[in-house]
């Protein structure tokens, strides 16, 4: 082969090692740019945030942070985050001092405006700032409901009291069959996605019947069946299956005012039946409830236990709201707990009526309900 020959085939090497590494950089350079997430951020000036780190984390459903992703300094009220988004894409949170706000690192420019609470961009960012919207609105509509019922009826007596709250549980239940609304048509427009995890955990907030819930079952993915979230909801399933009207009742115990203690078991069984109330001291509901309470009090004197549990409260928040909601004249105990392992209890009050034979006669009652279900049953043994 001639000196000529050699040299052109050198040439032609050289030039397919630079043509193929042209490639290789060029088709990186592309994957790179497509899987790219680009976080745009801003406070108002009055944020006083220059200097500070802003932090990315992911996390879990339930709101508690997983990991940190990435951090950042904030500068002149701007901070930017680059990175790579993940091939299964998971719920974050950018956090600094007094300020939060979700979002979904996926592929493309993403602005957040910590003062607006939002991140927008990008087709799950929109769709979870769309979600969240509507969540807000039926939230601020129901507090507004709410505030206006409670101005209207500063100085009511008794049977304006129990309309009050008829109202009250009437805003509170539209709250819930909206929310699960929302959550429930969010979730199956976005089964696939990430969007859709997030819209299921809230559904599942809402504490659905199982009727309605099962419907979802098989559809549900490997990482929301093995969820803590979805365990929790099972659980509450349980608590309220066993507790149900019918059932016998469950055992309660705890403390008293002197710190002694007291089970729910010391009253029920005695020949009496029993009404029990799981209430706290900064449930408004609770105090309005407790006039009802009173007065069956005193029509039933010695034909009826009364027990209170009080829940989610301190000791010394329990023990001083006794005296000062002047509840002192029937039994208390003291339960620190998570309310969900009790009687399938979401929301207080929670009031149960007990026969004396320790079986649950009825529960979750309010208003009228209530008054008519105990002189229904005090009506039957005399």
């Amino acid at each position: 082969m001639s000196a000529s020959a050699d040299s052109l085939n050198n040439v032609m090497i050289r030039y397919l090692i630079i043509l193929i590494s042209t490639i290789i950089v060029l088709l990186s350079s592309c994957n790179s740019k497509n899987e790219e997430y680009v976080i745009n951020g801003i406070f108002p000036k009055e944020a006083k945030v220059d200097g500070r780190y802003i932090y990315l984390y992911s996390i879990f459903p339930d709101g508690s942070f997983d990991e940190k992703i990435d951090s950042t300094i904030i500068e002149h009220n701007k901070f930017l985050f680059r990175g790579l988004a993940k091939e299964e894409l998971e719920l974050s949170c950018l956090v600094t001092k007094n300020y939060r706000t979700l979002v979904i690192p996926e592929e493309g420019e993403i602005t957040a405006d910590m003062v607006e609470v939002t991140a927008t961009g990008t087709p799950l960012n929109d769709k979870l700032y769309s979600f969240s919207k509507q969540l807000d609105s039926i939230f601020k509509m129901a507090t507004n409901s709410i505030v206006f019922l409670e101005e209207k009826v500063l100085d009511d007596s008794l049977k304006q009291a129990i309309n009050y709250q008829a109202e009250y549980t009437k805003i509170i239940n539209k709250l819930r069959d909206e929310r699960q609304y929302i959550t429930t048509t969010t979730y199956l427009a976005n089964e696939d996605n990430v969007v859709g995890e997030i819209a299921f955990y809230r559904y599942l907030l809402t504490t659905p019947k199982y009727d309605d819930f099962k419907q979802y079952e098989p559809s549900l993915c490997e990482k929301i069946r093995s969820s803590q979230e979805l365990k929790k909801y099972y659980s509450y399933i349980e608590s309220l299956r066993a507790t149900s009207v019918g059932a016998k009742f469950t055992e309660v115990s705890g403390e008293d005012t002197n710190k002694e203690p007291i089970r729910l078991s010391n009253f029920v069984g005695n020949g009496k039946y029993t009404l029990v109330e799981f209430w706290a001291s900064w449930c408004e509901p609770c105090r309005t409830e407790l006039e009802a309470i009173k007065e069956i009090k005193k029509k039933y004197a010695e034909r009826l236990e009364i027990v209170g549990v009080n829940i989610r409260d301190s000791f010394d928040e329990f023990k001083n709201a006794i005296v000062d909601m002047k509840i002192s004249s029937w039994h208390h105990i003291f339960k620190d707990c998570n309310a969900n392992s009790l009687y399938g209890i979401k929301g207080i009050p929670q009031i149960v009526l007990i026969d004396p034979q320790g079986k649950i006669v009825a529960r979750d009652l309010r208003d009228k309900e209530l008054l008519k279900a105990v002189d229904q049953a005090l009506a039957k043994k005399k």
